[in-house]
């Protein structure tokens, strides 16, 4: 996903990613990590995804839904610092995972400048949710970034 679109594709996602759940009833305000991902042919709508998801605040609950109603959660300040981000100075947030500088910039409001560099260079890619930065820390480091919601 590299657009602000909240519809999320199966290469967007990975098991451990953290998302919400858009049903009615509830679910856009809980947050849920993903446990499985896999295809299914449903006659009414061809071949869809459905993927698995656990409660994080009941660790025994688990749900299946269908990929279209799994939504990403938006950045914002809170959550870089419950991934372990510090803030240095103004809207500049920064995290060290393994050989890599993590920095989060706020362009503009839920969207930021991810800045990674190491002892070779750095480059900057333009994120808006939680699952991405997951993906590129883990990506990169071979490391879980720590989520603490």
């Amino acid at each position: 996903m590299t657009t602000q679109s909240n519809q999320l594709r199966p290469q967007d996602l990975r098991i451990g990613n953290l998302v919400t759940v858009n049903l009615e009833g509830g679910g856009e305000n809980r947050y849920f990590h993903i446990t499985g991902i896999h295809q299914t042919i449903v006659p009414e709508r061809s071949i869809t995804y459905n993927v698995c998801i656990a409660d994080l605040g009941e660790k025994l609950t688990r749900y299946s839904v269908f990929i279209e109603y799994i939504k990403p959660i938006p950045l914002t300040k809170e959550i870089l610092l419950k991934c372990g981000f510090t803030k240095k100075h103004d809207s500049w947030y920064s995290n060290p995972v393994g050989n890599f500088l993590f920095g989060c910039d706020e362009i503009y409001k839920n969207r930021y400048d991810l800045h990674i560099n190491n002892e070779t260079g750095g480059i900057r890619l333009r994120i808006y949710y939680v699952n991405q930065l997951q993906n590129i820390v883990a990506s990169l480091t071979d490391k879980e970034l720590e989520v603490k919601l």
